[in-house]
């Protein structure tokens, strides 16, 4: 009964963590065609509030999946962390693993509400009335959301919840201890563009991060899928 029941957590955290890693790509597609995210993210208000008049359901569609696959990544996280140490977080290094992730998700999803919520409303009145003072309010609003929803969510905390789930599955041996390195580096590279915060910019590095990471999370699903049953008893 308890391999019966070690064995169905298994698949379903290694098919979490490969649905999750894959999801990232539908709003990519979305928005990347709607609006050329991400790479519309640095341009001026001048150029994306038309944009989200004229796209508004993609743009809100995929920022809406974008939000889901942001909530998921908590519990993904969580369960990742719970499988690598024995079927549940027993450790004090997984519980704070356990705690950035949750405060990565609230951050990110803070970021990613601005598209949803107060966007739109720049866009209509752009829309009605072009000025400067709408410039004003969108630059503010994106570089704080941003940096609170990219910087700080998908950078900072992530980044750390990375070194930490890699740290516990070094440890616990539950995959190829290459994968749990190859963690470390994702997660310092993900820690990165807080340099930013210093101001120096550092242009595409964001995507470079985020390609790896997922590139991690892809590898990890399937080491998890494809370890051997009797191996977790």
């Amino acid at each position: 009964m308890e391999s019966h029941s070690t064995q169905v957590n298994k698949a379903a955290v290694g098919t979490f963590v490969i649905v999750e890693t894959l999801l990232l790509f539908v709003p990519l597609f979305i928005l990347g065609a709607a609006i050329n995210w991400p790479g519309s993210l640095s341009e001026p208000a001048s150029v994306v509030l038309p944009q989200l008049i004229e796209q508004a359901g993609a743009v809100r569609a995929g920022y809406f999946i974008y939000l889901v696959y942001s909530i998921l990544f908590f519990p993904m996280a969580y369960f990742l962390l719970a499988y690598l140490e024995g079927g549940r977080v027993s450790s004090h290094i997984g519980w704070l693993g356990v705690g950035f992730a949750a405060i990565s998700t609230l951050s990110r999803t803070i970021g990613i509400a601005r598209w949803l919520t107060a966007m739109p409303n720049l866009a209509m009145r752009w829309l009605e009335a072009p000025g400067r003072d709408i410039e004003i309010a969108y630059d503010t609003l994106n570089s704080l959301a941003g940096g609170i929803g990219e910087i700080i969510g998908v950078g900072l905390f992530a980044g750390i919840w990375a070194l930490i789930t890699s740290r516990v599955a070094i440890r616990e041996r539950r995959v190829p201890a290459w994968i749990g390195w190859m963690g470390l580096v994702a997660g310092i590279a993900l820690i990165s563009p807080v340099v930013e915060l210093l101001g120096i910019e550092i242009d595409g590095l964001v995507t470079v991060t985020t390609a790896l990471v997922h590139l991690w999370w892809l590898i990890m699903g399937i080491a998890i899928l494809a370890r051997p049953a009797k191996a977790d008893l």
